[in-house]
């Protein structure tokens, strides 16, 4: 046979080894993008995103809450044991705060002030817990605290107002009394008149003046965007200066790593923030790209075409130096799969988020070369991490019937979540916050 014969049946042979070896890959990659869109949400207790609440932020809003409450009116019958007119006490609600409570709940202190013309008599205070309550219909978080609740709870006397209350009588007797009447005699009504008031007061306020109003706290909070499954409140120490109340939120997106890690210290009291795992933004958007709502295909070239060849998805490594992930298959042809990396940047530019990528790497490949897919890195997670400060900056309050609005003032990523400040204030009177569609 002559040789030319030989080599050529040598080329055949290759290119037959070739194009199966080449058709094997193909099915390999095809079988690999197709386990990637059955993948299912892995078990994990850290909360896929996060609200932090600064107690002093909560407090300085229901303190307004507490002051449209009427106070009530108290007969201090004990006096007359003294001989003395019945007198009438004011019983108001002087606050309601944020207080520690255990895990899954929300803890309230409300305080309240007793006073006879103008004189404190008395302060009680009492702690109750709630659970928060989500609407999947509405998508919306509601804490509520009603009269209801209070009925189970033991006021306690803040400090000891006995000698203060027991100088108060004193200064009530006529002058002639003050010589038959001992000290003690009267520091023991002064001590009957404070437990009297402990076992009446808060009774009164809680079933007359609260239960007109309604719900003494009603905040409902909504994250537009965020597909929510799960929320559960606990208590956190980010800042040395004050705790914050944390709202847990875990989502049916498939998502391996939550949020594991601590918060960083608060940015200020004043401001709320919203951490939003990385994992979180990666599937969001890979749940819009099979919605269709963002492009999936692209061009050799990088732009989106939904006949391209090019089939892409994000993914987030927690805790690496370059978290960003960019997978990109493509299962004909010239078929290839290419994992990307990079180290995302975050900027707050006026109202709008810049996003820069750097260190980016081709981390994987398997198949044909890959020379133009650099760019996809930075596009597709531009859109994930502008997503998730949209989600923030859509984030609605109600605080009863004050209706709040937010506004992002900072932003930082890490290699584990997304971190964003929220200012919030009152709406003016002649604007509506935007609802949630």
């Amino acid at each position: 046979m002559p040789r030319p014969r030989l080599r050529l049946m040598a080329l055949a042979a290759l290119a037959a080894a070739a194009l199966t070896a080449c058709g094997a890959t193909c099915r390999d990659i095809a079988r690999d993008r197709q386990a990637f869109l059955a993948r299912r949400a892995a078990p994990t207790t850290a909360p896929h995103a996060q609200l932090i609440i600064p107690f002093p932020l909560a407090d300085r809003l229901l303190t307004r809450r507490a002051a449209a409450v009427p106070p009530a009116s108290l007969d201090l019958t004990p006096l007359a044991l003294l001989g003395l007119p019945v007198g009438v006490a004011s019983v108001r609600l002087a606050s309601v705060r944020l207080a520690p409570a255990p895990d899954g709940q929300i803890g309230f202190e409300l305080t309240v002030s007793v006073a006879s013309d103008a004189r404190p008599l008395a302060q009680l205070a009492a702690v109750a817990h709630v659970a928060p309550s989500y609407d999947p219909v509405s998508g919306a978080f509601q804490v509520r605290l009603r009269p209801v609740d209070l009925r189970r709870l033991e006021p306690r006397l803040v400090g000891d107002g006995r000698d203060a209350v027991a100088d108060w009588l004193l200064s009530m007797l006529p002058p002639a009394a003050r010589l038959v009447v001992s000290r003690g005699q009267v520091g023991q009504l002064a001590s009957d008149l404070l437990a009297f008031i402990a076992s009446n007061a808060w009774d009164l306020l809680r079933d007359g003046a609260l239960t007109d109003i309604g719900p003494l706290t009603e905040l409902t909070f909504a994250l537009p965007g965020l597909p929510v499954t799960g929320l559960r409140g606990r208590t956190l120490q980010p800042d040395a200066a004050a705790p914050a109340l944390a709202l847990d939120l875990t989502t049916p997106l498939p998502v391996a790593t939550g949020l594991a890690a601590p918060p960083p210290p608060l940015r200020s009291l004043d401001l709320l923030q919203v951490r939003i795992a990385g994992d979180t933004l990666a599937e969001l958007v890979n749940t819009r790209m099979v919605a269709g709502e963002l492009p999936a295909r692209f061009r050799g070239d990088g732009r989106p075409d939904p006949q391209g060849p090019y089939e892409a998805a994000l993914a987030w490594a927690s805790g690496a130096a370059r978290p960003t992930r960019l997978v990109l298959w493509r299962t004909s042809g010239e078929c290839l799969r290419a994992t990307l990396a990079g180290a995302p940047r975050v900027a707050l530019r006026g109202d709008a988020l810049q996003v820069g990528m750097e260190d980016v790497r081709l981390e994987a490949i398997e198949g044909a070369t890959l020379t133009t897919a650099w760019a996809w890195l930075r596009s597709l997670w531009t859109d994930a991490l502008s997503l998730g400060s949209d989600l923030a900056a859509s984030a609605t309050f109600d605080l009863g019937d004050d209706r709040l609005v937010t506004r992002v003032v900072a932003a930082e990523v890490t290699s584990e979540a997304l971190s964003l400040s929220l200012e919030v204030r009152s709406a003016p009177s002649n604007v509506t916050p935007p609802r949630p569609p």
